[in-house]
């Protein structure tokens, strides 16, 4: 069998072409092949786990986490381990690591409930409230996640209602490390997928014309969307601070402006 045409990730294949993923691939073999087959992207792959029930991913230790989150001293979790508590503190936003498999000095294997993928046609008021507090909550805590693209939310029901949860949560890493941003634009990825989800419920018809000026968002673009006046005024507001200060966005301040908007969706 070729796991090459299976794993579909870069860095795994890699793993797999210098020889380090005989062992997990043997032990897994029932659970990593290509008729269980979710998708993958560049340091993992997804596969269909107890019945479909479930998702089992195989990921490499080169995602940020493991990069910009060491091993505790003295702790007596492994380093896959402390990543899972990590992520279990910041439930209800990101969707809890069920289990881990397998770990070895290359690559661990997690499970997670399986979400149904968010569409963007599809989203609420009430999930867009949540992303907002979501971002707050990590921002609060020195923790960023810059993708927040809809295709690494999912939807769970309960009770005739969907949650929506971040399952794609790999890039996790801090803002700043002693008091110093590790990336004075650490705050473009977001605001461009805020204004996304801002879109698609106050002004669908602008999707695509807001996207492209956040491709290289500037005062310029914060003019053109301020004149148009179809975002709410809190939002503006945070437009307006992100696109003053670009190199020097204050993570506490941009909270507050964060917290205008929550207020905005009640």
């Amino acid at each position: 069998m070729s796991y090459q045409k299976i794993l579909h990730s870069p860095e795994l294949i890699q793993l797999y072409q210098q020889g380090h993923l005989f062992k997990v691939l043997s032990k897994f073999a029932d659970h990593i092949n290509q008729e269980k087959y979710l998708g993958a992207g560049t340091h993992a792959a997804s596969f269909r786990h107890k019945k479909g029930r479930e998702v089992l991913k195989i990921c490499t230790k080169k995602i940020s986490y493991f990069q910009h989150f060491p091993l505790l001293e003295h702790s007596r979790d492994t380093h896959a381990q402390q990543f899972q508590k990590q992520i279990d503190i910041c439930y209800p936003y990101l969707l809890p690591v069920k289990n881990i498999l397998y770990e070895d000095n290359y690559v661990f294997i997690y499970t997670q409930k399986l979400c149904h993928r968010l569409s963007i046609s599809k989203i609420t008021r009430e999930m867009v409230a949540k992303i907002f507090r979501m971002v707050h909550f990590l921002t609060e805590r020195n923790l960023l996640l810059t993708d927040l693209a809809p295709n690494n939310f999912g939807l769970r029901e309960k009770r005739k209602h969907h949650r929506i949860f971040l399952y794609d949560y790999h890039d996790l890493q801090p803002i700043s490390v002693d008091g110093k941003q590790l990336r004075t634009n650490w705050w473009k990825g977001i605001i461009k997928n805020l204004t996304l989800y801002m879109s698609a419920i106050y002004c669908r018809q602008n999707i695509k014309k807001y996207e492209k000026i956040m491709e290289n968002f500037n005062q310029e673009g914060y003019q053109i969307i301020k004149k148009e006046r179809l975002l709410p005024p809190p939002y503006i507001k945070l437009l307006y601070y992100v696109s003053s200060h670009p190199q020097n966005v204050n993570e506490e301040r941009f909270c507050q402006l964060l917290e205008k908007c929550v207020e905005n969706f009640r």
